[in-house]
C-alpha cells in the first residue's frame, strides 16, 4: 500500500466538539450518575475536558490518512 495523502484535522475536531458539548453536557447530567459525570465529560471530549484540552494543546492529534493498494 502506497500513501496518497495525510492531513492533520485538529481543528475540524475541535469544532465538532465544540458543536456537541451542549447536547453531551445534557445527557451525561440526565444519564449518567453524578459521581461518575466527570469521567464522562473528560471520555465524551466535551468542551474544557481533558480530551478536549489534549487535543486543543497538541498532546493528542486526529489525522485522516488515504492509502492505495498498488
Amino acid at each position: 500500500m502506497r500513501m496518497l495523502s495525510q492531513e492533520v484535522i485538529d481543528a475540524q475536531v475541535l469544532r465538532g466538539l465544540e458543536k456537541n458539548s451542549p447536547r453531551m453536557y445534557d445527557i451525561i447530567s440526565r444519564r449518567v450518575p453524578s459521581f461518575f459525570q466527570g469521567v464522562a465529560r473528560n471520555a465524551t471530549g466535551v468542551q474544557g475536558g481533558k480530551l478536549y484540552r489534549a487535543v486543543q494543546n497538541g498532546e493528542f492529534s486526529y489525522r485522516i490518512y488515504c492509502f492505495v493498494k498498488d
